[in-house]
């Protein structure tokens, strides 16, 4: 019986010290979470966008006959696949207009991220 007691009483104790342990962690802040799980969501659909992008419409053979139309038609598609490959787990046949306002908004960070390489490029060369 006195060997049980032991048992508990040193269960006790470590009870006790785990209790006056401050945990070395800050709470858990949903928002936040959220927002970085939407960036990387929306970081991935550019991705994946761009490669769609690239094998659709900018592998196209320089100086061949294609409409700005049937180019906007083909950038519309790879918006579409991209999405589609995102969601390929659930049934998407109708698109998030924050889906797209997302894509639109990395693109326009990836073309101004561009245009910086290439103003720092020039920089360098002239100067």
């Amino acid at each position: 019986m006195a060997q049980g007691h032991l048992k508990t009483g040193a269960l006790c104790c470590i009870i006790r010290e785990i209790k006056r342990t401050t945990m070395d962690c800050e709470p858990y802040d949903a928002d936040k979470f959220a927002d970085e799980e939407r960036k990387q969501r929306s970081d991935t659909v550019l991705r994946r966008y761009n490669t769609f992008y690239n094998e659709e419409c900018a592998s196209l053979s320089t100086g061949g006959p294609i409409s700005m139309e049937h180019m906007q038609a083909m950038t519309l598609e790879c918006m579409i696949d991209a999405l589609r490959c995102e969601n390929m787990n659930v049934e998407y046949d109708v698109i998030a207009v924050d889906d797209i306002k997302d894509l639109i908004e990395g693109l326009y960070r990836q073309s101004d991220e561009f245009l910086e390489r290439v103003r720092k490029l020039k920089e360098q060369n002239n100067g």
